[in-house]
């Protein structure tokens, strides 16, 4: 079980061959998505897929998020049907997007341009509030 594991009601069970590789990998922070389960963290592959910080369980294998993020994931949330993904990266699916990025389903979008590094997501009432390093504009 590398990096991540789910919990049957007795014992821990890995998902698939877990994330890779062995030394740094971890998954930070786990989401449902429909129902997928998308877990974003440090690794560099997934299953046997090469998935950059941030990937997709369908229940059965493994799928990449696009080409992913450039350095590591700490939060995930839901917000007008995407996913809001915070981290210490500066590009998604190779745009620049630093600290938080947009995840369509099938495309990468930046979130705005003062994020510096986000380690908290929350939606709260309809709005999606963030937790971090952000630049102040004057």
């Amino acid at each position: 079980m590398r990096g991540v594991a789910r919990w049957d009601g007795e014992a821990w069970r890995s998902l698939g061959s877990g994330l890779l590789p062995d030394y740094d990998a971890y998954g930070t922070c786990t989401r449902p998505w429909g129902s997928d389960l998308i877990v974003g963290g440090r690794f560099a592959q997934v299953g046997g897929v090469s998935a950059s910080n941030i990937a997709r369980w369908d229940g059965a294998s493994w799928h990449a998020l696009g080409s992913g993020l450039d350095d590591e994931v700490y939060a995930l949330a839901e917000y007008g049907g995407d996913l809001i993904v915070g981290g210490d990266f500066t590009r998604a699916g190779g745009i620049p997007a630093a600290g938080v990025a947009r995840w369509n389903g099938s495309s990468w979008s930046a979130m705005g341009d003062n994020a510096i590094y986000v380690g908290v997501l929350r939606v709260v009432e309809g709005r999606l509030f963030a937790a971090g390093t952000f630049l102040v504009r004057r």
